[in-house]
This record gives C-alpha cells, sequence and structure tokens, in this order.
C-alpha cells in the first residue's frame, strides 16, 4: 500500500496481496504475470471469481490490467487506483495524491514535523517547512530534493507575528497557494506545577495554542479566497491525560484540542477542514531523556496496550488522510495514534 503508484480499498474482512509475480500453483494462465482472481472454496482450495455486477465487472477488468493478484474473502468490492489514472465517478479515486497542493508544516526540522512533510512531499505535495533552525529545515529539504518534489525552506520562529506573516507570504510568492497547514511545532517543559517558572507557562502556550491560532488565521485567509483548505494540529494524549510534570504542556495542548474545534466551526462553510491527531508516546528527541532508558521504556511499553512506543513514522498515515478528500466530510475531530492508550 505505500507504493507511490497503487492504493487498495476494500471492506474489512478483505485479504489483498499485490505481487510481482503470482505464484505458479495459483495461476489461471501460462503468463507468471497475469494477474489472477480468486475467491476462497474451502478447505483452502481457490476458485476463480469472475464479478456478478456491471459495476465491480469494469472494476474487475480494471484490476486485470493494472494489478498482479487480488484474493477476497467476500463479495469483491475492491476499487483500486493505479498509476493515477482512474475514472470519473469511482467512489475513492485519486484521494491520497497531492500533486499541484501545497502543504506547510511547523517544527518540519526534526521528529515528527520531518517525517510528515516527507510524507506529504512523497505523495506530490509542494512542501514548505518551517523551524527557528534554518540549518535542520535545510537538511530535511535536501531529503525533500533528492525525491524530486519541490520545497522551501522558511526560518520561522512562531512567536514573532512579523515572522508567521513572512512565511505565508514567501510560500504564496513561491507556490501561488496554502492547501495543507500542519501545526506541529510545539513547546515544552518538564517541571512540576509548583516549580514550574511563569515564563515557562507563557512560553508552552505562546508556541502551543496562540501561534497556532494566528498562523491558521493567516492561512485560513488564504484558503477563504481558494475556497479549500486543510488544517491539521498536532496534539497529544497528554491533552486527555494528566501527567505528573506536564501541567503546562498538557494545558496547552488541551486548549489546542479546543482550538482546533472552534476554528473547524467557523470554517466549516468556508471550505476549511480542521483537525488534530493526537499521537501517544513517540520516539522522538524530546522524550529521549525516557526512551534511551531501557527501564523507563519497559514500563512506558507495559502500559501502552500495542506493547510498544510509536516511531514519528506512525503518524504520518492520520495527518495524510485528513489532509486528502477521503476526510472530506469530517472537521473538527481528533485522530488518537496511540498504540490504544487512550482505551483505559
Amino acid at each position: 500500500m505505500q507504493r507511490s503508484g497503487s492504493a487498495w480499498y476494500g471492506a474489512p474482512g478483505m485479504i489483498a496481496a499485490h505481487l510481482q509475480k503470482a505464484p505458479a500453483a495459483w495461476q489461471s494462465s501460462g503468463d507468471g504475470h497475469r494477474p489472477t482472481v480468486f475467491r476462497f472454496s474451502g478447505q483452502g482450495g481457490f476458485s476463480f471469481y469472475p464479478p456478478p455486477f456491471p459495476r465491480l465487472q469494469t472494476l474487475y477488468e480494471k484490476l486485470i490490467k493494472e494489478c498482479h493478484f487480488l484474493v477476497s474473502g467476500g463479495w469483491l468490492i475492491a476499487l483500486l487506483r493505479a498509476h493515477n489514472n482512474y475514472e470519473e465517478g469511482e467512489i475513492m479515486g485519486d484521494v491520497l495524491n497531492f500533486s499541484g497542493k501545497t502543504a506547510v508544516v511547523t517544527g518540519a526540522g526534526r521528529g515528527i514535523g520531518r517525517v510528515i512533510a516527507l510524507g506529504l512531499a512523497e505523495a506530490g505535495a509542494n512542501v514548505v517547512l518551517a523551524s527557528r533552525t534554518q540549518a535542520e529545515i535545510d537538511a530535511v529539504a535536501e531529503e525533500i530534493r533528492a525525491k524530486g518534489s519541490k520545497v522551501l525552506a522558511v526560518a520561522t520562529d512562531l512567536t514573532v507575528h512579523e515572522q508567521l506573516e513572512n512565511l505565508v507570504n514567501e510560500t504564496i510568492k513561491t507556490f501561488g497557494r496554502i492547501d495543507i497547514l500542519v501545526n506541529n511545532a510545539a513547546r515544552s517543559f518538564l517541571r512540576s506545577l509548583l516549580d514550574l517558572r511563569e515564563d515557562g507557562w507563557d512560553k508552552c502556550f505562546d508556541t502551543n495554542v496562540k501561534a497556532v491560532w494566528l498562523l491558521s488565521r493567516l492561512a485560513a485567509r488564504k484558503m477563504i479566497e481558494q475556497k479549500y483548505g486543510r488544517i491539521i494540529n498536532i496534539t497529544t494524549v497528554g491533552a486527555d491525560k494528566a501527567e505528573a510534570g506536564m501541567g503546562a504542556y498538557g494545558c496547552s495542548k488541551a486548549a489546542l484540542k479546543h482550538l482546533t474545534r472552534c476554528m473547524a466551526r467557523e470554517w466549516a462553510q468556508l471550505g476549511i477542514n480542521v483537525n488534530a491527531v493526537a499521537p501517544g508516546f513517540t520516539r522522538t528527541d524530546f522524550s529521549k531523556p525516557i526512551w534511551s532508558n531501557p527501564d523507563l521504556e519497559k514500563m512506558i511499553c507495559q502500559i501502552i496496550p500495542k506493547g510498544k512506543i510509536a516511531e514519528p513514522e506512525d503518524v504520518v498515515g492520520a495527518v495524510l488522510f485528513l489532509a486528502s478528500d477521503a476526510a472530506g466530510y469530517i472537521t473538527g475531530n481528533t485522530i488518537y495514534v496511540d498504540g490504544g492508550t487512550m482505551t483505559s
């Protein structure tokens, strides 16, 4: 599914495999590269399975032409998007192709922001990288250029309004539009509420809430002109779960979660969707003091139902989904990428 030229869509219970060459025992002809569609026939056997309905027949013929192999445990309702060629009226179409769209990602120099930027670039978007550290985003920009995508790196202090304006202006100057804004940058201090200084509290809220509001407002004005926009705010499970020493960070992210809903409510009829992605404990530089300690990592893994710490790459899929037309009717919501942490 990660191959850029093709994607699968289907109902739960479908088993699909995209192989370069179907095994000889499963072929219905002597051509090893000819795709074959089967249905389970019981006792571990297979039977040839042509779809019974006219619309599915069309899709089946497309599968035969574009794919290599499909196995289905029920009626064939799979739709393939192959090599960016699809007919108008298809159910899903080319929803994860961001060609011609421009995405701005804050905090893009490392960690989750970096892999989100790379993911958007791989999906075809022009990407604008924002971070306080020019060297970091320059390095990410080189990675993106190496993949053949267009990129712009703009050093930005999100707490300075003039620099937010410059970020938006440079984006419009270079690419002509802003379609996607990912508010990923954040500040945090590991301090108890008794020991946290007032300026530490203010820095958390200035970056995690105020800057998101100001940058989103600037971007939204351009999106309104386009009658299209996607804003994705990166929050955290800490917005819902209180953790000792994370009071300022958790409170600011809880405020961001509510800001997400407020922006979604006000901008829904202006063509802008606003949603959030809430990662659980993720292996980043920020959390390194914990996961680099084997005993602490083991303790963390024991309280995560999936039994492991998330990698930054685990967050990308949720962001791409919310940025895509597949999420066109979703706004004001939060997707938790937490390995099941919020189930307890």
